[in-house]
């Protein structure tokens, strides 16, 4: 487990940019396991906790994992999935709104019939995950961006120089992204 300080949640959302997103005040975040997200551990070694933010033509967000390659969405159960393609962005994978509660702390919402409902969180055998119904307790959460360029810059270096490049980005920017050089995140 990894110290909260180092996903502080604070960052500004912005198109194209790679984030870890968390519950807030906690190291729990948004991870890709097949095709639903659940909360896991932060781990810096795990690709599958990387989602890039785009927005489409309505001014919708959506969030895209590079590593499982899918969209996070909704399914007709109102649970949240990630299990859609990059080109589809309707009504069912997208955040109508991002509502920032405090520094840290942000409420997502998604439609159901033209009703907006915020992500809640239901705990299970399986893991924590989400939903947009009507159960389920109430999150904020969290966006820590990083900066995958230096990760994609760092697959034309050899693997000697890997751990270098990684030690370098951790003081850089307080956050060890633990990535393998040679594996571009984006396509």
């Amino acid at each position: 487990m990894y110290p909260m300080n180092i996903l502080a949640g604070t960052d500004d959302l912005e198109v194209g940019k790679t984030y870890v997103i968390n519950i807030s005040g906690t190291s729990r975040v948004w991870t890709a396991v097949k095709n639903d997200v659940y909360l896991r551990d932060y781990d810096p070694d795990d690709k599958m906790q990387l989602f890039r933010a785009t927005l489409d033509d309505k001014k919708r967000w959506g969030f895209y994992s590079d590593a499982y390659g899918k969209r996070v969405g909704r399914n007709r159960y109102e649970n949240v999935k990630c299990e859609y393609d990059y080109d589809t962005q309707g009504s069912w994978e997208c955040f109508v709104a991002i509502e920032e509660v405090e520094p840290g702390a942000r409420r997502f919402y998604m439609t159901v019939y033209d009703e907006h409902r915020p992500l809640r969180k239901i705990m299970t055998y399986y893991g924590d995950y989400f939903t947009i119904q009507e159960e389920g307790e109430h999150v904020t959460f969290g966006l820590t961006k990083i900066d995958i360029w230096y990760v994609q810059e760092a697959a034309f270096t050899s693997n000697l120089m890997g751990s270098w490049i990684d030690s370098a980005i951790s003081r850089l920017y307080g956050l060890p992204i633990g990535l393998s050089i040679g594996t571009p995140l984006n396509k």
